[in-house]
């Protein structure tokens, strides 16, 4: 298992928190009962977070290749 900094932690929170949000606004709580959309919606509640502060100072990737 991997070590986490106690921000990556925090930022998993935030994801977690947006996720259960999610669920609430569709009125479930099992994950077993959400149709396939409805998961894909759920994950990408969890992931935008850690996607979003991933990309914070990463450089544009249009740079004109060196070779």
């Amino acid at each position: 298992m991997a070590d986490w900094s106690e921000r990556e932690n925090e930022i998993i929170w935030e994801g977690v928190r947006c996720g259960g949000e999610y669920l609430d606004e569709l009125g479930k709580s099992d994950l077993a009962v959400l149709t396939k959309d409805e998961l894909v919606q759920f994950a990408k509640c969890l992931l935008q977070r850690v996607v979003e502060e991933r990309l914070i100072g990463v450089d544009p990737l249009d740079d004109e290749i060196p070779f």
